[in-house]
């Protein structure tokens, strides 16, 4: 680490802390993508299933053809 060399123990102690924030930042950014990642698959299926359910309920007359999906 950079910061051992010139500032010792206390810059090691600095350095290992920039490093342990560099980590925890790359561990939020993974961990949003992955959230991210999962609402659009669960919205794609919300839309699949809403437009599955639309067109049975307007085939059974339970619905108007201007309110299904």
């Amino acid at each position: 680490m950079p910061g051992a060399v010139v500032l010792g123990p206390a810059g090691a102690a600095a350095g290992a802390g920039t490093a342990a924030v560099a980590a925890t930042n790359v561990a939020k950014g993974a961990a949003s993508a992955y959230k991210s990642d999962s609402a659009n698959q669960a919205s794609a299926l919300a839309d699949k299933i809403t437009e599955t359910l639309s067109s049975y309920f307007k085939e059974q007359g339970w619905i108007n053809s201007d309110n299904a999906k």
